[in-house]
């Protein structure tokens, strides 16, 4: 996963990701104290399929259960995952940075990024 950019919309931050972090989105605040974040993922099935595979050779390897990623916990007001299979990586990006600026006035404007810190 790398950050690809961050911009401030309405006060609030907004960061994009190419990849995922299943751990940065069940640890990122539901409040919106975080901002917002955005994974891009060429296939997101893709994406559950190699962490459950890892997590599970983790499992053994530390004699641990393993419990796979629940995406019932992905649900998130300030997370957007969007996949970019088929249409490319440069444009969905700019798709979603256009529709996140041109609604940003409905989720984002709650908290100023002065609030954050």
């Amino acid at each position: 996963m790398r950050l690809i950019e961050e911009e401030i919309i309405n006060g609030r931050i907004c960061r994009y990701y190419q990849g995922i972090d299943f751990e940065m989105i069940k640890s990122h605040p539901k409040d919106g104290s975080g901002g917002f974040i955005v994974f891009l993922v060429e296939s997101f099935m893709s994406e559950i399929k190699n962490h459950n595979r890892d997590r599970k050779l983790k499992s053994l390897l530390q004699n641990n259960d393993f419990i796979p990623v629940d995406t019932d916990e992905m649900l998130h007001d300030f997370v957007g995952i969007y996949q970019y299979e088929g249409i490319g990586f440069k444009t969905i990006l700019s798709i979603v940075k256009k529709q996140i600026n041109e609604n940003s006035s409905n989720f984002l404007n709650d908290k100023s990024v002065d609030e954050l810190h």
